[in-house]
């Protein structure tokens, strides 16, 4: 894929309204913007409690303790707003999302801010509106964050969002200062996986070299962590000791089986049968062709039972829609691996490395928005505890 660049945050000059909003309220209000794809969060043990006793306001309280699991997740996607946005109810969800910005007491639950800044950032159209969401709905989630900044939770799920993003250098920031308040166990490796690979999207192998050997230690087993230790190392120049460690990943995923988590939930749908798996998963490619991710778990499934042609006939048809998709290329260099074609293997070993980097979600082309007057005295005055004034009968 091509790379993405980075979004910038809005210009450092202060409008005059920024200038006349106090220093507090307007470094809440000048932080970048972002949009993002709302997804189902990988499900995290409870983390050991926080031992370090520390002053706390009644919010915070409630952030840094009833909500530090990963039940804040499900608390979030019961919220109306997101109830309906999950029905494809988009005006009704941001109508309702709108509600709790503009509501003092709704803003002091932290559960709130989160789903209302989720919902309104999808809100898309009209198009000239999209920026003033990205905004609102940015201001919305800081604010959450800001509440509970040593919540794990709450910034896990900033950090995601930066990342759908791809707000690449804002995320690894959000990543990076959870992982000083994350436990080193295994409760907490997925995250700890999401920023190594957020390291090579970054370009920064070395340090997702680092992250994956950390996360070996707790997942020893892991053959996915193999792989991607292996994809890091061909990355960081040391091709030969790449595919050595990818082809390790590989030979423990297919001999065990240890499958894929998608791949294993499939078969498991059919009481273990993986023919008939792949029998609804053909049909399903079937009807939708375009639809590449389901023609390389296809590949990946008759791989499985030793069908190789076959899983490079799918993936041959991937790849002619989207040729620069690292993970065509990986299951083309498994596969080939398994069939002996070790050079094809190691070419197609050497395309995953040269495209991942450039796996990137593509970012909204431009952001920037410079809030009115009356947008920074609302959020002035709700950070004092003001509600905001009723809009004048037309």
């Amino acid at each position: 894929m091509a790379r993405r660049e980075t979004v910038e945050s809005p210009p450092e000059n202060k409008s005059l309204a920024m200038e006349m909003l106090p220093p507090t309220v307007a470094a809440l209000l000048s932080g970048a913007l972002f949009a993002f794809t709302i997804v189902n969060p990988i499900e995290l043990a409870k983390p050991t409690p926080d031992p370090t006793p520390r002053t706390q306001t009644p919010a915070s309280v409630s952030a840094a303790d009833t909500l530090n699991d990963p039940r804040l997740f499900e608390k979030i996607n019961n919220t109306p707003c997101m109830v309906a946005f999950a029905r494809g109810q988009m005006d009704k969800a941001y109508t309702q999302a709108m509600e709790i910005a503009k509501s003092k007491e709704k803003r002091k639950d932290i559960v709130n801010l989160l789903a209302a800044g989720a919902v309104i950032v999808e809100k898309r159209e009209p198009a000239d509106q999209w920026k003033r969401n990205l905004w609102k709905g940015d201001v919305l989630l800081k604010q959450a964050t800001d509440m509970a900044p040593r919540n794990m939770y709450v910034r896990l799920f900033y950090a995601r969002k930066l990342r759908d993003l791809g707000r690449l250098d804002d995320a690894v920031t959000q990543y990076e200062e959870l992982m000083k308040l994350a436990p080193s166990d295994a409760n907490w490796a997925d995250a700890r996986l999401e920023l190594a690979n957020l390291y090579i999207m970054d370009e920064k192998p070395s340090k997702a070299i680092d992250m994956f050997n950390q996360v070996l230690k707790l997942r020893p087993d892991d053959p996915r962590i193999l792989k991607r230790l292996g994809i890091a190392m061909a990355v960081n120049g040391n091709q030969k000791a790449g595919f050595d460690k990818f082809v390790q990943g590989s030979n423990l995923e297919y001999d065990t089986p240890n499958y894929d988590p998608e791949i294993q939930r499939m078969v498991d749908a059919k009481a273990g049968l993986i023919e008939s798996a792949i029998t609804d998963l053909r049909a399903d490619v079937d009807k939708n062709p375009g639809d590449i991710h389901k023609r390389i778990n296809l590949a990946r499934l008759l791989i499985a039972v030793n069908r190789f042609k076959p899983a490079l006939e799918q993936l041959e048809e991937a790849r002619k829609k989207f040729d620069s998709n690292p993970e065509i290329h990986q299951v083309m260099a498994e596969c080939n691996y398994r069939m002996k074609n070790t050079q094809t293997a190691t070419d197609e070993f050497a395309q995953t490395a040269r495209f991942e980097p450039l796996n990137k979600p593509a970012a909204p082309p431009d952001l920037k928005y410079l809030p009115t007057y009356e947008e920074l005295k609302e959020e002035e005055d709700m950070a004092k505890g003001i509600a905001p004034k009723a809009a004048a009968p037309k």
